[in-house]
């Protein structure tokens, strides 16, 4: 036979919620501990009468950890201000900020910035019924009752800047051309970032990208001539240690040369002072016999 486990009954003290963590029925004592203990290590404990179930709740332990929580309501109601708001991402977080204090914290904005601009194109990307990549456009717009995945995103992203497209200039734009300019505006400007609701120029666009990659090729020519300058320099290098190899290797032969004319003239010399003293020796010699 399972058994079931009783519930555990929640209290409140000071405007926070605990349950029971031990019961001791020698001291008639229920002890308690606060409910986000397990999700955030809350440390903060109480404990009441064991049978008394409104008695006294006298609180042990009462700083309160609850960060866990604090930071996920905060990028709760930052998600729910991106996707339904229009300012930039900067903007929106200093004001949800303003309403959990502490919250900037614990996420500060330069860790949350690439998660902003991922809810707000998700918040575009919305799928259809049965979760094709399909969307009904607003009865306001000339466009067909269905489009890709990404001209439904530009759609979106027209419609949500009607201040300055209105439906003459978005009719005038094919799905392509709107397609390349909302793809390639995307690239430096985010729509939470345009705080003026206007949308760049398809000239702008255009000579941004042309500029840019000007840019790119400048830097790859640039990192090309480095590369030629260090293998010359390298070539200069070999050049050099081959002469220095060379001259090492006339130096040792010279030193060789030196080295074997010193040996004879040295066998020279001794055979010379030999040669001498053996004639003074016989010349001594024959001086003795000749007095006796």
């Amino acid at each position: 036979m399972e058994r079931k486990r009783r519930p555990n009954k929640i209290v409140y003290a000071n405007g926070n919620a605990f349950h029971t963590r031990r019961i001791s029925a020698r001291a008639n004592t229920r002890y308690l501990r606060c409910t986000f203990y397990n999700k955030t290590g809350c440390k903060a404990s109480a404990k009441m009468p064991l049978n008394d179930t409104n008695g006294e709740i006298i609180l042990m332990y009462d700083k309160h950890n609850h960060n866990l929580d604090l930071k996920s309501e905060f990028k709760r109601a930052l998600r729910a201000e991106v996707c339904k708001g229009f300012g930039s991402y900067k903007d929106i977080y200093e004001d949800v900020s303003l309403r959990f204090p502490g919250a900037a914290q614990l996420c500060p904005y330069e860790s949350i910035k690439t998660a902003l601009y991922r809810w707000k194109q998700i918040s575009l990307m919305k799928k259809g019924p049965n979760n094709k990549n399909t969307t009904v456009i607003p009865e306001n717009s000339a466009k067909p009752t269905k489009a890709s995945f990404s001209d439904k995103i530009n759609l979106e992203i027209a419609e949500m800047c009607s201040d300055t497209w209105n439906e003459d200039n978005i009719a005038a734009l094919s799905i392509s051309e709107l397609t390349n300019l909302c793809e390639s505006t995307s690239l430096d400007y985010s729509i939470a970032d345009l705080t003026d609701n206007t949308i760049p120029s398809q000239t702008e666009v255009v000579d941004q990208s042309v500029n840019s990659k000007k840019r790119d090729i400048a830097l790859i020519t640039d990192e090309n001539q480095n590369i030629q300058d260090l293998l010359a320099t390298t070539d200069d290098l070999k050049k050099q240690i081959e002469d220095l190899r060379d001259n090492i290797i006339t130096l040792t032969n010279q030193i060789a040369e030196e080295r074997s004319e010193r040996l004879i003239l040295q066998n020279t010399i001794e055979k010379f002072v030999g040669g001498v003293g053996d004639d003074i020796r016989d010349d001594i010699l024959a001086a003795d016999i000749f007095f006796q």
